[in-house]
Protein backbone atom coordinates (compact mmCIF):
# COMPACT_ATOMS: atom_id res chain seq x y z
CA UNK A 1 0.00 0.00 0.00
CA UNK A 2 3.17 2.71 0.68
CA UNK A 3 4.26 1.89 -2.73
CA UNK A 4 0.79 2.43 -3.95
CA UNK A 5 0.85 5.85 -1.87
CA UNK A 6 3.93 6.71 -3.09
CA UNK A 7 3.95 6.00 -6.79
CA UNK A 8 0.85 8.38 -6.45
CA UNK A 9 2.13 11.03 -4.88
CA UNK A 10 4.96 11.14 -7.78
CA UNK A 11 2.28 11.32 -10.49
CA UNK A 12 0.67 14.23 -8.47
CA UNK A 13 3.69 15.94 -8.10
CA UNK A 14 5.06 15.91 -11.78
CA UNK A 15 1.71 16.51 -13.26
CA UNK A 16 1.11 19.57 -11.18
CA UNK A 17 5.09 20.68 -11.91
CA UNK A 18 4.47 19.93 -15.92
CA UNK A 19 1.11 22.04 -15.38
CA UNK A 20 3.55 25.05 -13.55
CA UNK A 21 5.86 25.19 -16.15
CA UNK A 22 3.15 25.33 -18.82
CA UNK A 23 1.73 28.14 -17.15
CA UNK A 24 5.35 29.97 -17.75
CA UNK A 25 4.71 29.60 -21.17
CA UNK A 26 3.12 32.01 -24.06
CA UNK A 27 3.04 30.88 -27.44
CA UNK A 28 2.73 32.13 -30.91
CA UNK A 29 1.13 29.20 -32.41
CA UNK A 30 1.42 27.51 -35.55
CA UNK A 31 -0.16 28.84 -38.77
CA UNK A 32 -0.67 32.33 -37.25
CA UNK A 33 -0.75 35.28 -39.96
CA UNK A 34 1.50 37.88 -39.27
CA UNK A 35 1.39 41.44 -41.32
CA UNK A 36 4.71 42.14 -43.49
CA UNK A 37 5.17 45.46 -45.87
CA UNK A 38 7.84 46.77 -47.92
CA UNK A 39 9.66 49.65 -46.83
CA UNK A 40 10.69 50.38 -50.48
CA UNK A 41 8.34 50.34 -53.92
CA UNK A 42 9.20 47.20 -56.16
CA UNK A 43 8.28 46.51 -60.06
CA UNK A 44 7.67 43.29 -61.83
CA UNK A 45 10.11 44.49 -64.28
CA UNK A 46 13.23 45.46 -62.96
CA UNK A 47 12.25 42.64 -60.07
CA UNK A 48 14.44 44.64 -57.44
CA UNK A 49 14.16 43.05 -53.74
CA UNK A 50 12.31 45.91 -51.17
CA UNK A 51 13.48 46.05 -47.23
CA UNK A 52 10.31 44.17 -45.16
CA UNK A 53 9.50 44.34 -41.89
CA UNK A 54 6.76 43.25 -39.05
CA UNK A 55 3.67 45.62 -40.03
CA UNK A 56 2.41 45.84 -36.27
CA UNK A 57 3.59 44.10 -32.78
CA UNK A 58 2.82 40.35 -32.35
CA UNK A 59 1.71 39.40 -29.09
CA UNK A 60 0.61 35.85 -27.92
CA UNK A 61 -2.38 34.06 -28.45
CA UNK A 62 -4.61 36.23 -25.71
CA UNK A 63 -3.06 39.73 -26.88
CA UNK A 64 -0.57 40.11 -23.41
CA UNK A 65 2.67 39.53 -24.06
CA UNK A 66 4.68 41.49 -27.11
CA UNK A 67 6.49 38.15 -29.01
CA UNK A 68 7.67 40.13 -32.37
CA UNK A 69 7.81 43.79 -32.21
CA UNK A 70 6.55 46.11 -35.42
CA UNK A 71 9.68 47.16 -37.70
CA UNK A 72 11.43 44.13 -36.93
CA UNK A 73 13.24 42.93 -40.07
CA UNK A 74 11.90 40.07 -42.46
CA UNK A 75 13.79 38.01 -44.76
CA UNK A 76 12.29 37.61 -48.23
CA UNK A 77 12.72 36.14 -51.38
CA UNK A 78 11.34 37.67 -54.52
CA UNK A 79 10.43 35.79 -58.09
CA UNK A 80 9.22 38.23 -60.82
CA UNK A 81 7.91 37.78 -64.34
CA UNK A 82 7.54 40.98 -66.71
CA UNK A 83 4.22 41.58 -68.46
CA UNK A 84 5.34 41.09 -72.34
CA UNK A 85 4.02 41.89 -76.06
CA UNK A 86 2.29 38.49 -76.47
CA UNK A 87 -0.05 39.14 -73.71
CA UNK A 88 1.80 37.93 -70.47
CA UNK A 89 0.70 39.75 -67.36
CA UNK A 90 3.66 40.94 -64.91
CA UNK A 91 3.08 39.14 -61.77
CA UNK A 92 5.50 39.13 -58.15
CA UNK A 93 5.99 36.09 -56.10
CA UNK A 94 6.94 37.27 -52.45
CA UNK A 95 8.01 34.47 -49.94
CA UNK A 96 8.57 35.75 -46.59
CA UNK A 97 11.39 33.54 -44.93
CA UNK A 98 12.06 34.42 -41.28
CA UNK A 99 12.04 37.12 -38.73
CA UNK A 100 13.73 37.41 -35.26
CA UNK A 101 11.43 37.42 -31.64
CA UNK A 102 11.71 40.19 -29.22
CA UNK A 103 13.93 37.39 -27.78
CA UNK A 104 16.21 37.26 -30.67
CA UNK A 105 14.78 33.39 -31.52
CA UNK A 106 14.34 32.83 -34.88
CA UNK A 107 10.63 32.98 -36.48
CA UNK A 108 10.01 30.91 -39.80
CA UNK A 109 7.20 31.38 -41.78
CA UNK A 110 5.20 28.82 -44.64
CA UNK A 111 6.54 28.77 -47.73
CA UNK A 112 2.97 29.42 -48.96
CA UNK A 113 3.71 32.95 -51.24
CA UNK A 114 1.74 36.18 -51.68
CA UNK A 115 1.04 36.65 -55.48
CA UNK A 116 0.72 39.95 -56.55
CA UNK A 117 -0.55 39.87 -60.36
CA UNK A 118 -0.89 42.88 -63.24
CA UNK A 119 -3.68 43.85 -65.10
CA UNK A 120 -3.95 42.40 -68.43
CA UNK A 121 -3.66 45.31 -71.05
CA UNK A 122 -2.84 46.63 -74.58
CA UNK A 123 -0.04 48.45 -73.86
CA UNK A 124 3.11 46.83 -72.05
CA UNK A 125 3.93 49.40 -69.26
CA UNK A 126 0.51 49.01 -68.14
CA UNK A 127 0.51 44.78 -67.01
CA UNK A 128 3.20 45.28 -65.04
CA UNK A 129 2.87 45.09 -61.28
CA UNK A 130 3.91 48.19 -59.56
CA UNK A 131 3.56 48.01 -55.93
CA UNK A 132 4.25 50.79 -53.48
CA UNK A 133 6.14 51.55 -50.55
CA UNK A 134 4.09 50.17 -47.84
CA UNK A 135 2.24 47.60 -49.35
CA UNK A 136 1.48 44.60 -47.01
CA UNK A 137 0.89 40.98 -47.41
CA UNK A 138 0.31 38.24 -45.00
CA UNK A 139 2.84 35.68 -43.76
CA UNK A 140 1.88 32.53 -42.18
CA UNK A 141 4.11 30.80 -39.26
CA UNK A 142 5.87 27.77 -39.84
CA UNK A 143 6.02 25.96 -36.59
CA UNK A 144 4.46 27.01 -32.69
CA UNK A 145 7.08 29.21 -30.95
CA UNK A 146 6.73 29.36 -27.08
CA UNK A 147 8.52 31.77 -25.31
CA UNK A 148 9.01 31.99 -21.36
CA UNK A 149 6.24 34.17 -19.97
CA UNK A 150 7.89 37.18 -18.03
CA UNK A 151 6.33 38.70 -15.56
CA UNK A 152 7.27 41.83 -13.59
Amino acid sequence: MKKISFLLFCVVFSLSFSLAQEADKVCLNKGTYISVKFLDPVNSKTCNIPRAVIAGDVYDEWGEHLLIKAGTVVDIQLNCRRGTLVGDVGRIEVVAISTKAVDGRLIQFDSEPAIFNGNEALLVSRSQVKLKEGTTFQAKTLNNYCFRRVTE
